[in-house]
């Protein structure tokens, strides 16, 4: 089977279920096509993720060349080369995570068609989509047409309305061609991969760090939505350097750990760190491991503002402390 990956929100809901299937299915060949370089490098700096991923097998990488010619050249090699595997390990299932990224892969469908390969739209969100914490709906479009290209449409729970919603108002729904396949980090494969990768983690830590007391971990923000919601971006700053303080004041021998969000290409993002000094903090120090690995070496979730997180990392005390906010707007 093949995944489509296009970001990392995306990657972090497929790979459970891939581990998943690898556990039940020992033989079967799984593999995963990024079609964003650029979103690659960012999700490559996860050791969580480059682990899970050598554990299905072989990736690839859709390539970003200036040079047109070149790219077209690597663009058509690549896709024979994934053609040639489907046709070689017989796969007989494909996932997208939009129709859109189904209908810019022409090249590869005409293949899927004569090979008679299924095509699946799994949802590339896995969070509830609204809570008393989370009131936004992200907009979700999924086009009539979408019906006569794939074999059914897969999510992951009733909370996820409006997915749900957009189906039934296209009229994309018809007998056995909707499924529901429950949470994926709730599987038996992923919770074993999650296990071991925090236990190997937290050892990490501990080399480097020792006598750890407690880990608190804060969720970063994309810095375009503090400047949006507090105007600028001073407020956080002040806010993150207070915060890391106080913790160190209660709880000296802590280790706090700061993931910046995926899309924040810098490893410490200029903006919120204008009025922090990372230097005074010795024990305080950047991760880019999965939520969910966090949440089992982690006291404390901290975050800017909510976000999928919320919803997507069980088992962990979360606080958003952005209602300090106001202390500083004076």
């Amino acid at each position: 089977m093949l995944f489509v990956v296009y970001q990392q929100i995306e990657l972090d809901t497929f790979l459970p279920i891939a581990l998943e299937f690898k556990r039940l299915k020992k033989r079967k060949e799984i593999k995963f096509l990024f079609v964003d370089q650029k979103n690659f490098k960012i999700i490559n700096q996860s050791r969580t993720l480059n682990n899970a991923l050598n554990r299905c097998g072989k990736f690839y990488v859709s390539p970003r060349l200036n040079n047109k010619i070149h790219y077209f050249i690597r663009s058509v090699l690549l896709k024979i080369e994934i053609v040639f595997w489907i046709y070689k390990s017989k796969c007989k299932v494909v996932f997208f995570p939009s129709f859109g990224h189904s209908q810019n892969n022409k090249f590869l469908n005409f293949f899927l068609n004569i090979f008679k390969v299924k095509k699946f739209l799994l949802w590339k969100c896995r969070y509830v989509e609204k809570t008393n914490v989370l009131s936004t709906i992200e907009e979700i479009n999924i086009l009539i047409k979408s019906k006569n290209f794939f074999d059914g449409y897969i999510y992951y729970h009733s909370l996820q309305k409006g997915f749900l919603k957009i189906l039934k108002k296209e009229n994309l729904i018809e007998k056995d061609n909707l499924f529901n396949i429950g949470l994926p980090g709730t599987s038996l494969a992923w919770q074993k991969f999650v296990n071991e990768e925090s236990q190997r983690e937290l050892k990490e830590l501990q080399r480097r760090f020792q006598n750890i007391s407690n880990i608190y971990t804060i969720i970063g923000s994309k810095s375009y939505n503090l400047k949006r919601h507090f105007n600028d971006t001073i407020t956080s700053s002040k806010q993150l350097s207070l915060l890391v303080k106080e913790i160190f004041i209660l709880d000296p021998n802590c280790i706090v750990l700061f993931k910046p969000h995926p899309r924040e290409q810098e490893k410490t993002p200029e903006a919120i760190f204008k009025f922090f000094d990372i230097t005074e903090f010795p024990r305080f120090t950047f991760t880019y491991l999965n939520t969910d690995v966090l949440s089992k070496m982690s006291k404390i979730f901290l975050f800017f503002e909510t976000n999928n997180v919320v919803s997507t990392t069980p088992n962990i005390l979360k606080i958003n402390f952005a209602n300090i906010n106001h202390y500083y707007k004076r």
